[in-house]
């Protein structure tokens, strides 16, 4: 693997810290969501900074040769330790905070260890490639990798066990697969640590290593791809089933309009909150669709329940028999009968007012087959009936006919 293959996870890197600090601006009290946007940030100052280019950019700005080494290390550790927080929070919120707060403080003085190692002597020498193979026989490296590696193993150790838990009790199958991909990264980052240490140590006391540089990169890239993938996957796989479903969902949204904005004028109690412009046949955006679309069919559903006292029990009849005159059948033909039922006692409340008519209600409730758990199928189900209120010629006829009914019976 190239040696600026880190580059290949900071796509990745934007993509989750986007995705999170998102989450985190609509939420800013939540401390998980501080932890995973700080796990993220660090992970990715990591990878960045251990390509080559920009190891050496940063160490001729801030003059010290290496630099670029230690804060690689530091930031990834510190991203652990807030991806700590964020492990602990899975199986035991009410305990996190106090665990966390633990790993933390056994944790800093190996930090101020693996500085003082790093530092205790110049390493003038500029090794973005080769810093092990330049430096593994260098005084304080022995326990600045031994700091490095045993809190990266045990981090990794904390990762594979806290997943495995999690994923047995996970319902939710996005939730299980990114427990499982957080794993798989951890089991390479388990793979890099071997690695690291038998590589580094062979170096330093003079035993050849049949292991190199080219494994660890690829270990860690792919390790911190299937770890941001992991920790994303879950609430980011909603919103892309959102965006493949929004051109579906719109076009149902906007195919209501003409049915709600009917039942809207007619009992607009049934509408907590009113648009601006409900004449307007507005188009809803990715995010929003899935919201807007349960509403509409929700205050449609609800609208026509209102209207059950307006409905004529000898209407479904009518519009039967004249739906089949014009060839109707099947799913166009109900749709046809649904949409007269409501159509009618639609005119019939607006002339009647809150005084419904003496006629016994009838047995059959409106849009009965309306109130599934699948929003797509109760979409589905409401349009034709919205098309044909808004189109046929047999629902405009009994609607003139109920209108005309109701203003002479007042």
């Amino acid at each position: 693997m190239p040696e600026h293959a880190h580059l290949f996870t900071i796509p990745i890197v934007l993509i989750a810290l986007t995705h999170k600090a998102w989450q985190l601006y609509n939420n800013p009290k939540n401390p998980v969501l501080w932890a995973l946007c700080a796990m993220i940030a660090a992970i990715g100052t990591a990878a960045t900074i251990r390509s080559p280019a920009i190891y050496t950019a940063f160490d001729e700005a801030v003059g010290i040769p290496n630099l670029a080494r230690l804060i690689e290390h530091l930031t990834g550790i510190i991203g652990l330790c807030a991806g700590e927080y964020f492990l602990l929070n899975l199986n035991n919120p009410e305990t996190s905070a106090r665990k966390a707060k633990i790993r933390y403080i056994a944790i800093s003085p190996l930090l101020v260890i693996m500085a003082v190692a790093f530092l205790i002597e110049p390493r003038t020498i500029e090794a973005p490639s080769d810093f092990t193979e330049q430096y593994a026989t260098a005084p304080g490296m022995g326990l600045y990798m031994a700091c490095f590696l045993g809190i990266f193993a045990l981090s990794m150790l904390h990762l594979i066990r806290t997943t495995h838990r999690y994923t047995k009790n996970a319902t939710r199958p996005l939730v299980r697969l990114g427990s499982r991909l957080m794993a798989a990264g951890g089991i390479l980052g388990l793979v890099f640590i071997l690695n690291k240490a038998v590589s580094f140590y062979g170096l330093r006391y003079g035993f050849d290593s049949p292991i190199n540089a080219e494994l660890s990169r690829a270990c860690i890239a792919i390790g911190i791809i299937l770890v941001l993938t992991g920790v994303t996957i879950p609430a980011a796989g909603p919103r892309l089933a959102a965006l493949y479903r929004w051109p579906q969902r719109r076009r149902a949204y906007r195919e209501l309009h003409p049915l709600w904005l009917a039942i809207y004028n007619t009992t607009p109690a049934v509408v907590f909150t009113p648009p601006r412009q409900p004449d307007k046949n507005t188009s809803p955006g990715p995010i929003q669709a899935h919201t807007l679309l349960l509403r509409r069919i929700i205050e449609i559903r609800d609208g026509a329940l209102a209207l059950r006292p307006y409905l004529d029990p000898h209407i479904a009849a009518t519009a039967e028999t004249e739906a089949r005159n014009h060839g109707l059948t099947g799913t166009r033909m109900l749709a046809t009968i649904e949409a007269a039922r409501i159509a009618a006692a639609i005119e019939t409340a607006r002339r009647l007012g809150p005084t419904p008519p003496p006629e016994s209600t009838p047995d059959a409730l409106p849009l009965a087959n309306v109130g599934a758990e699948d929003l797509d199928a109760d979409a589905a189900a409401l349009a034709p009936v919205a098309q044909a209120y808004a189109h046929s010629p047999v629902v405009a006829r009994i609607a003139r006919q109920a209108a005309t009914e109701a203003t002479s019976a007042t």
